[in-house]
This record gives structure tokens, C-alpha cells and sequence, in this order.
């Protein structure tokens, strides 16, 4: 399955968003966390959050389980 990575604002669902941040975190512990975080800014209602692709997501829900 290929990993779909989310391109719209969770919460006014806007595609005028900008990338603000990107990083490369590594794994150095193997953790089943994300490897990059990017950060993204709306640009319409301001909301700042982590874009995660469904690889990612299922990363977490592992993790915390």
C-alpha cells in the first residue's frame, strides 16, 4: 500500500498551506515514530500542524497501543 499524504488543512480543510518546518529526526532508538517531521502552517485559518501520511499514522497508533 502506498503511504497518501494528507495535503489539506485538518480543520478548514484549505489547500493553501505552507510548509514551516522539516526535519529529520532519524531512528536512532527504532522507534516506530515518523523518521521526518514537517510541520505545516495554514495559511487561511493560521492552524499549525504535523502532516502525516497513513505510514505515519499507523506508526503512532502502534507506538501508543
Amino acid at each position: 500500500m502506498t503511504p497518501i499524504e494528507a495535503k489539506n488543512c485538518p480543520i478548514c480543510k484549505s489547500s493553501h498551506v505552507k510548509s514551516i518546518l522539516n526535519l529529520n529526526c532519524g531512528r536512532f532508538d527504532g522507534s516506530t515514530l515518523y523518521q521526518n517531521t514537517v510541520v505545516n502552517t495554514c495559511n487561511d485559518c493560521g492552524h499549525i500542524y504535523n502532516k502525516l501520511n497513513s505510514e505515519e499514522v499507523q506508526g503512532l497508533i502502534k507506538y501508543y497501543n
